[in-house]
């Protein structure tokens, strides 16, 4: 799934010259790590973007930052930016929050929080896809720590469901609610494709519903299980409100 995701949507030659690129003015002892859909075998064709994890020996200086950000703009993946987070081997060693990180959306920063965090770690931790150093990286990693960060992420997730209408926003947000419901009760983290499918039975008949549009969406199809916008938007909601009772 890997080599399919990197050889019709990231490009083999952008991502193997950013690896390249980060080796070249990082040093040779640096990592470079694709993480998000293509790590957890999920790539989608209308709205993966690139999620990368640099990792060096000690943290980059401005200067080295600037360059590399000015190679992201290749590596943008349906008119979204790529996320890249620099990072030392030491502070995959550590907690996310206490990690020395600097996160960047194209080349513009970005907070930390976008790929500093459990999630990103988890990931790593295994599934790591590496296009520069060891295949298994030494990271902290604990069911405890994504269970409790995905259950503070969830209220944020599901209340962005009332501020969204039209299908290719609302439903990746849909499929983010069902994977920070799933993180908070196991401490586990699975695709948004696998998300969906984990919820499927516990849900309502609209929740059912509003998750099968979204998998489609996800996977391509332009069919929808809705005539228009507000039905699947007040189903996104109900489903998001039983999540939170269910996660407590």
């Amino acid at each position: 799934m890997y080599d399919v995701f990197v050889r019709t949507a990231v490009a083999p030659a952008a991502a193997s010259h950013f690896a390249q690129t980060a080796l070249t003015i990082a040093g040779s002892h640096t990592g470079v790590y694709l993480v998000g859909s293509p790590a957890l075998g999920d790539p989608s064709p209308r709205q993966s973007n690139t999620d990368l994890v640099v990792v060096t020996r000690e943290p980059l200086s401005e200067e080295h930052l600037g360059r590399l950000a000015a190679a992201h703009r290749p590596l943008g993946l349906n008119g979204r930016a790529a996320a890249v987070c620099y990072t030392t081997w030491a502070g995959l060693a550590g907690a996310p929050e206490e990690a020395p990180a600097s996160v960047f959306e194209g080349r513009n920063p970005a907070p930390r929080e976008r790929l500093a965090n459990p999630m990103t770690w988890a990931i790593l931790a295994s599934n790591p896809m590496p296009l520069a150093g060891p295949d298994r990286p030494e990271v902290d990693s604990a069911p405890d720590q994504v269970r409790s960060w995905f259950r503070q992420q969830l209220p944020a997730i599901v209340d962005r469901t009332g501020r969204l209408l039209w299908r290719r926003h609302l439903s990746r947000v849909v499929l983010q609610s069902t994977r920070a419901a799933h993180g908070a009760l196991t401490g586990e983290v699975v695709s948004l494709r696998r998300a969906g499918e984990l919820a499927l039975p516990g849900a309502s008949h609209t929740g059912q519903r509003v998750i099968t549009d979204a998998l489609g969406y996800r996977a391509g199809a332009n069919t929808s299980m809705y005539w228009g916008p507000f039905e699947r938007k007040s189903n996104a909601a109900t489903l998001g409100a039983d999540l939170l009772r269910r996660v407590g």
